[in-house]
């Protein structure tokens, strides 16, 4: 469960943020919650689709965009309180300063710096038994169904014996 985890997460930061509107909100949600950016750091973002292209910018002209910097998410930013609107980092000073940042460069102290997919890993494993068990519940239901369904047809096709 862990390698999927990683990929399907990896795949999503690289690929899919900034393109399809709810994993962009899912990516954000997860990283500031867990006050961390990236599936596996924040360098994970030089190498995605967002990450290449300027957020202030809709539409480039240019043939290819510069390769030794590269934007975050504002959902990377840590937050001085405990706000829960995106709007706060957006309107941030420091979080504005800091989120076009040089590939292989230092990753300032107002950016998460772990990876999310551990969080996420370690989320699942404490909470997968709750997982299993709705399953498991919902199995028992449908067999019990199942079983009270064939005692019905039973009955049904008893009873037109005995007619007369």
């Amino acid at each position: 469960m862990d390698p999927l985890i990683k990929s399907v997460y990896t795949k999503t930061v690289k690929d899919e943020y900034g393109v399809i509107d709810h994993r962009t909100e899912t990516v954000d949600a997860i990283q500031s919650g867990f006050e961390c950016c990236g599936a596996n750091g924040p360098s994970d973002w030089a190498s995605s689709i967002y990450g290449k292209k300027d957020p202030s910018e809709p539409i480039r002209f240019t043939v290819s965009a510069s390769p030794d910097t590269y934007y975050i998410p504002p959902s990377c930013c840590k937050r001085n309180d405990h706000a829960e609107a995106l709007d706060f980092l957006r309107e941030s000073d420091a979080c504005n300063k800091v989120h076009k940042l040089i590939v292989g460069g230092v990753i300032p102290n107002t950016i998460y710096n772990k990876g999310c997919t551990e969080e996420l890993i370690a989320v699942v494993n404490s909470q997968g038994y709750i997982f299993f068990e709705v399953i498991i519940g919902l199995g028992f239901i449908e067999l019990i169904g199942l079983f009270l369904s064939i005692i019905l047809c039973c009955s049904l096709g008893s009873s037109e014996r005995y007619k007369a």
